[in-house]
């Protein structure tokens, strides 16, 4: 069998037969070790994916190369922040912001997209899950060792001045692992989701001999008209709730994230729903207080809550819909889930779509 090793070198042939279908870590090579032919079953996501992770590198991390020669171009932080350092050195403010969760929300994003993306193309062809989703993961697992890779190449060179060699190299190995851990906590909740959900859909379109909805037309299935009939509440009306949001690009993540989350928790991936919803209403409550012209000391869901009702902006009972809040993202954690109790279930899910709605009605009221 056809075994390849991919690490930060490229793709090459091993000395020696190995095991197939083996995720290996090897430090510090970090090696990852595919099946050649496991690879190829759907490569169109292995590529989609590669292409996302090296957008976000050329977009969000090979910028920073240009820090010491004073012309580093200006980046966006996940929230929409401009970030841009001229004329210093590479210590203080500008390591730790490089090392302290710049890059980590841009890759959850991105794990989530990848994840979904791989679920997408098993429907719309009729694949089996599972074999997308390893592929998926598969895939963001080398796709991650290799942003932390560049991200302590560029440290290594900002801070020798030049020299790499001068300096060793930061330790990226717990950053790595623990989002190693993540990707697998979100593969085993879609997998969760799967064979509730997924297995029993395909099984019908195979006896039907139709498929029921293409990924092509899963906003028509669980978009903004489905999501009124629901919540009855409207995109132009919600819209309208969140009018503080100026930025065309912004309200348009917005809407779009909005829509994921309903997807998500109709389909049952409950966790997932649950991540979504409360990051559309972290970043609301961002950009609200924000256009109060209140200067934000934090940038937690917790501080943001807080404020809003320390400044009586907004209802307190926006407080015990955070107190629960606390409770959905607090069971996201696997450890958390001891029992079927504790598992997040669809109701919990769609409840925290509707927090959403429940909050721009507050921001309407208050403005």
């Amino acid at each position: 069998m056809n075994i390849l090793i991919v690490d930060r070198q490229g793709i090459r042939a091993p000395n020696k037969p190995l095991e197939p279908i083996a995720a290996c870590w090897a430090a510090p090579a970090q090696l990852f070790v595919r099946c050649e032919n496991y690879m190829k079953t759907h490569p169109e996501i292995t590529f989609a994916i590669k292409k996302a992770f090296t957008k976000l590198e050329q977009e969000k991390i090979t910028p920073w190369t240009f820090l010491l020669s004073n012309k580093m171009p200006p980046i966006k932080d996940f929230h929409g922040r401009i970030i841009q350092y001229r004329g210093v050195t590479f210590e203080g403010s500008p390591t730790h912001f490089f090392w302290n969760g710049f890059i980590d929300p841009f890759l959850e994003e991105l794990i989530i997209w990848a994840f979904k993306y791989a679920l997408d193309h098993a429907k719309e062809r009729n694949f089996d899950p599972d074999s997308c989703i390893d592929i998926a993961q598969q895939s963001l697992q080398s796709g991650i060792s290799r942003i932390f890779a560049r991200m302590q190449d560029i440290d290594r060179r900002l801070r020798g001045g030049g020299f790499p060699d001068k300096v060793p190299p930061h330790n990226i190995e717990s950053i790595e692992r623990s989002f190693l851990t993540k990707i697998n906590e979100y593969k085993t909740s879609i997998l969760q989701g799967c064979q509730n959900n997924i297995r029993t859909s395909i099984s019908e379109v195979k006896k039907e001999r139709r498929i029921e909805m293409k990924t092509n037309d899963w906003k028509a299935a669980y978009g903004w008209k489905e999501i009124e009939k629901e919540y009855e509440i409207s995109k132009r009306a919600f819209g309208k709730k969140i009018n503080f949001v100026k930025d065309a690009f912004k309200r348009k993540v917005i809407f779009r994230d909005i829509e994921q989350a309903y997807f998500l928790a109709s389909n049952g991936f409950c966790k997932p729903a649950v991540i979504l919803a409360g990051s559309v209403i972290e970043e609301l409550l961002r950009l609200y207080l924000e256009s109060k012209g209140i200067r934000l000391s934090d940038n937690t869901l917790n501080y943001y809550i807080k404020t809003c009702v320390d400044k009586r902006i907004l209802k307190k009972e926006i407080n015990k819909l955070a107190d629960v809040f606390r409770e959905f993202r607090n069971i996201v954690h696997l450890a958390k889930e001891e029992s079927k109790r504790n598992t997040i279930s669809r109701p919990t899910a769609k409840s925290a779509v509707a927090s959403i709605f429940t909050i721009a009605n507050d921001f309407e009221m208050s403005t």
